[in-house]
């Protein structure tokens, strides 16, 4: 896996012109749009909340006049707005891909399957609203993989007093979902999920409830003291999960933990390894108030895709213990 000072060289070797070119058309979208948009709208602000302290009507139509002017702008900015973005995933995202694993396919309007998601097992909720977005595919070693953004949001409807209905969006899960062929055709599926009710409630009141949740499966017990503090395990065949959850493959995923201090669940289901890292923000996108040149910026996108790549690496997949049916 590539470095973070390999990385510094490639930016400065490889992006420099594209990135130049970027630059020049954000600095026009950011001074010929965005500062005036925020200039209308903080205007407006000001013109209405005058008009509630000192009770003057006339007030109400110079405020909507500046709100008026602000939403043309946001209108007209869509266009140069959406250009930068495909640019910049197709100039910079792309190649950033490229470099850290070569032979990748990089989708950016593409996404995993609302049915994959489904079928992974991983949340009891079914989704109401599914999107996604940049997905990477392609085979890392001898292990094909794909990965990409995925929101999956249920919803909740109520009545208030006076019989108007409200509905709210609350999220199931928001953040990178892997999938990558294991070799192994499995017959039941085994889950991996953070252990947060031995976290909450201690090993013993931990257990028990662990135990109560008979909709993920039977709970697997396993010899590893500290991936128990971690992580439950669900099956639906005892024999099986624990030929699955080997306790080299418990290290690894105990060392992924520490090593990049993400939560993460894990399902193995007909040969599929699925894996769920939760992320509350949109990775690959471009900031528009910050230069393109920015390497934190930049370095924060490597370091994602570095981590996700490296699950292969990290959970040994290519390693071709079992070999399919």
């Amino acid at each position: 896996m590539k470095s973070k000072e390999e990385f510094i060289g490639f930016i400065d070797n490889n992006l420099s012109s594209s990135l130049g070119d970027l630059e020049e058309l954000r600095k026009s979208i950011k001074s010929g749009y965005l500062n005036w948009i925020s200039v209308f709208l903080l205007g407006g602000g000001i013109v209405l909340a005058a008009k509630f302290v000192m009770h003057l009507k006339w007030l109400l139509w110079p405020s909507l006049a500046l709100f008026l002017v602000a939403l043309i702008f946001i209108i007209l900015v869509q266009k140069p707005m959406k250009e930068f973005r495909a640019r910049y995933k197709s100039d910079v995202i792309s190649r950033i891909i490229e470099f850290i694993q070569p032979g990748l396919s990089y989708m950016p309007q593409a996404m995993i399957s609302e049915h994959e998601f489904r079928h992974s097992g991983l949340f009891l909720k079914e989704p109401d609203r599914y999107h996604g977005e940049d997905m990477v595919s392609g085979t890392v070693g001898k292990t094909d993989m794909k990965f990409s953004e995925v929101r999956a949001q249920y919803k909740t409807e109520t009545r208030d007093s006076k019989g108007n209905r409200h509905t709210q969006w609350h999220d199931i899960f928001r953040g990178i979902f892997f999938v990558a062929d294991f070799n192994k055709d499995f017959a039941t599926r085994t889950l991996v999920l953070p252990d947060k009710a031995e976290k909450l409630f201690g090993s013993f009141l931990g257990s028990a409830f662990q135990k109560m949740n008979k909709f993920r499966g039977e709970l697997v017990k396993l010899e590893n003291p500290e991936f128990e503090k971690e992580f439950a395990v669900y099956g639906e065949d005892q024999i099986e999960s624990r030929y699955v959850i080997t306790p080299d493959l418990m290290e690894k995923i105990l060392d992924f933990r520490k090593k990049h201090r993400q939560s993460i669940s894990i399902s193995f289901i007909s040969s599929k390894m699925y894996v769920a890292i939760p992320v509350f923000k949109d990775l690959f996108e471009p900031n528009y108030a910050k230069s393109v040149f920015d390497k934190a910026v930049m370095t924060e996108y490597f370091e994602y895709l570095r981590l996700v790549l490296g699950i292969v690496e990290d959970f040994n997949l290519n390693t071709r213990i079992w070999g399919k049916k």
